[in-house]
């Protein structure tokens, strides 16, 4: 993982971390819009940054905006190429698993019947 996408998780980490309507969190908010672009230039570096926020992230803070945000996104738009990916890394990471509870439904009926197979409690 290239310096670039380290700063990257630290920042969003940090995004994440921060208060609602804090300052810092409206400064940090460029980390969300740069999942976004990564999510579309280059999925299979997004996806390891997510499992990389995943693995940092203490697992009280990881819901929110990751669940309906960048990951609801990632299944959206790369949910064919990377279920099952996301099946077996769910199957050993509690953390993703819980996550995956929190993502609405998104991408196609195949897709979504197998997230909700996998998925930890909705929330």
């Amino acid at each position: 993982m290239d310096d670039e996408i380290k700063e990257l998780i630290d920042a969003y980490i940090e995004f994440e971390q921060s208060p609602q309507g804090s300052e810092k969190r409206e400064q940090l908010f460029w980390t969300f819009e740069k999942f976004d672009e990564l999510n579309s230039e280059n999925p299979e570096v997004c996806w390891n940054a997510l499992l990389e926020i995943l693995n940092r992230m203490p697992e009280d803070n990881i819901e929110g905006m990751m669940a309906a945000g960048i990951l609801e996104d990632f299944i959206e738009n790369h949910g064919g190429d990377f279920i099952n990916k996301i099946e077996e890394e769910a199957t050993k990471n509690i953390s993703l698993k819980t996550l995956l509870g929190g993502v609405y439904e998104c991408s196609t009926d195949t897709v979504w019947v197998r997230i909700m197979n996998i998925r930890g409690q909705e929330w």
